[in-house]
């Protein structure tokens, strides 16, 4: 007696003697309803050994569709971890390129949140050490939307030194928040202001 063929996207043991020892063959899966297949492409960010299941892959990783193993479960950019394996948040103050490389340490005047694939550059006026989640200011400077010492934006002279880029309510506030009095300055043809450098309690 002549063999039969599984039905198409299926695989089956040699010696099989029952189209029921055909299952979806690696990289798809599903059912097998009669002498048809229902097997589909396996999807992205999973893998399929063969049969009727598709494996998600762990969380942070992602897969190229039609994959086989785990193995092929990569660590994405901002997590690391071995191939196949669970895959770790990259910590504050380092990227991750994604993949088994260890997480390295952002350098000086950069800053890295949790998660990170790259580290960015510590704004103007602001400084860091390696390995920092945020910037800090210079002595004398204050962030233009928080008005502390710490900060990932650009830092301004008493708390908004840039004229016109600061509303006149920003500037109000950082007065407030400083201690001191604040000027209008309409002569640059602008709502910009600054601030005084005279200390509202005397």
């Amino acid at each position: 007696t002549a063999c039969l063929s599984c039905p198409a996207r299926t695989t089956g043991p040699q010696g099989s003697t029952s189209s029921t020892n055909c299952f979806c063959a690696p990289g798809t899966f599903g059912e097998i309803v009669g002498s048809a297949s229902e097997c589909n492409e396996c999807p992205e960010a999973s893998y399929c050994p063969g049969g009727p299941t598709a494996f998600p892959c762990a969380e942070g990783a992602w897969s190229p569709s039609s994959s086989l193993v785990v193995d092929s479960c990569v660590c994405m950019p901002g997590y690391y971890g071995q191939n196949g394996g669970e895959c770790t948040v990259c910590p504050s103050g380092h990227s991750c390129e994604g993949g088994w490389q260890a997480p390295v340490l952002c350098p000086a005047n950069t800053y890295a949140a949790p998660g990170s694939s790259g580290c960015s550059a510590c704004g103007a006026n602001s400084s860091s050490a390696a390995g920092a989640l945020t910037c800090t200011c210079e002595e004398g400077l204050y962030d233009s939307s928080y008005f502390g010492r710490f900060t990932n934006g650009t830092c301004w002279r008493n708390g908004c030194e840039d004229i016109g880029l600061m509303s006149t309510g920003l500037c109000e506030q950082a007065a407030s928040a400083l201690g001191l009095a604040y000027l209008a300055d309409n002569s640059v043809g602008n709502d910009g202001c600054h601030l005084a450098t005279v200390n509202v309690s005397g």
